[in-house]
Protein backbone atom coordinates (compact mmCIF):
# COMPACT_ATOMS: atom_id res chain seq x y z
CA UNK A 1 0.00 0.00 0.00
CA UNK A 2 3.19 2.17 0.73
CA UNK A 3 4.07 1.84 -2.72
CA UNK A 4 1.23 2.95 -4.40
CA UNK A 5 0.92 6.03 -2.39
CA UNK A 6 4.32 6.84 -3.30
CA UNK A 7 3.69 5.94 -7.14
CA UNK A 8 0.71 7.95 -6.71
CA UNK A 9 2.65 10.95 -5.31
CA UNK A 10 5.62 10.44 -7.94
CA UNK A 11 2.91 10.85 -11.23
CA UNK A 12 1.16 14.07 -9.50
CA UNK A 13 4.29 15.82 -8.40
CA UNK A 14 7.35 15.14 -11.48
CA UNK A 15 5.25 16.94 -14.00
CA UNK A 16 4.63 20.09 -12.15
CA UNK A 17 8.65 19.91 -11.04
CA UNK A 18 9.74 19.53 -14.29
CA UNK A 19 7.46 21.80 -15.84
CA UNK A 20 8.80 24.29 -12.96
CA UNK A 21 12.33 23.71 -14.53
CA UNK A 22 11.98 26.17 -17.43
CA UNK A 23 10.92 29.10 -15.64
CA UNK A 24 14.30 31.03 -15.22
CA UNK A 25 16.09 30.99 -18.41
CA UNK A 26 19.48 31.91 -16.61
CA UNK A 27 20.59 30.85 -13.25
CA UNK A 28 24.23 31.68 -11.30
CA UNK A 29 24.73 28.00 -12.32
CA UNK A 30 24.92 28.38 -15.86
CA UNK A 31 28.19 29.66 -16.43
CA UNK A 32 28.49 26.31 -18.57
CA UNK A 33 26.12 27.71 -21.21
CA UNK A 34 27.81 27.59 -24.51
CA UNK A 35 25.58 30.87 -25.58
CA UNK A 36 28.12 32.68 -23.09
CA UNK A 37 31.03 32.35 -25.30
CA UNK A 38 33.36 35.53 -25.72
CA UNK A 39 33.69 36.88 -29.31
CA UNK A 40 32.91 40.73 -29.27
CA UNK A 41 35.14 43.29 -28.19
CA UNK A 42 33.49 45.01 -25.08
CA UNK A 43 33.18 42.62 -21.99
CA UNK A 44 30.25 42.57 -19.73
CA UNK A 45 29.34 41.57 -16.19
CA UNK A 46 26.17 40.20 -15.42
CA UNK A 47 24.97 39.88 -11.76
CA UNK A 48 22.56 36.70 -12.16
CA UNK A 49 21.53 37.72 -8.71
CA UNK A 50 20.61 41.27 -8.88
CA UNK A 51 20.06 40.79 -13.12
CA UNK A 52 22.32 43.85 -13.89
CA UNK A 53 25.15 43.83 -15.89
CA UNK A 54 28.18 46.04 -15.88
CA UNK A 55 30.99 47.07 -17.76
CA UNK A 56 34.15 44.69 -17.20
CA UNK A 57 35.97 47.90 -15.97
CA UNK A 58 32.94 48.83 -13.35
CA UNK A 59 33.94 49.36 -9.91
CA UNK A 60 30.70 47.25 -8.74
CA UNK A 61 32.28 44.25 -10.94
CA UNK A 62 34.60 43.56 -8.03
CA UNK A 63 31.75 43.40 -5.00
CA UNK A 64 29.66 40.42 -7.04
CA UNK A 65 30.36 37.06 -5.88
CA UNK A 66 31.82 34.68 -8.23
CA UNK A 67 29.11 31.97 -8.49
CA UNK A 68 26.84 34.89 -9.08
CA UNK A 69 29.48 36.37 -12.09
CA UNK A 70 29.08 35.49 -15.72
CA UNK A 71 31.50 37.54 -18.31
CA UNK A 72 29.92 38.17 -22.07
CA UNK A 73 30.64 39.63 -25.17
CA UNK A 74 27.61 39.55 -26.49
CA UNK A 75 25.03 42.33 -25.59
CA UNK A 76 22.43 41.07 -27.48
CA UNK A 77 22.28 37.74 -25.19
CA UNK A 78 21.83 39.81 -22.36
CA UNK A 79 19.48 42.40 -23.41
CA UNK A 80 17.04 39.37 -24.69
CA UNK A 81 16.92 38.03 -21.53
CA UNK A 82 15.87 41.53 -20.17
CA UNK A 83 19.18 42.53 -17.30
CA UNK A 84 19.36 45.46 -16.42
CA UNK A 85 22.07 48.33 -17.25
CA UNK A 86 24.08 49.02 -14.16
CA UNK A 87 22.76 53.11 -13.67
CA UNK A 88 27.03 54.11 -13.05
CA UNK A 89 29.11 52.43 -15.83
CA UNK A 90 26.47 52.05 -18.72
CA UNK A 91 24.68 55.60 -19.84
CA UNK A 92 21.71 54.96 -22.26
Amino acid sequence: MKYFYFLLVIILILPILISCGDYYELSPKDKTDTEWETGGDTEYVVNTASYTYHLSSCYIVKSIKDENKVVSTDINFIIERQYTPCKRCINE
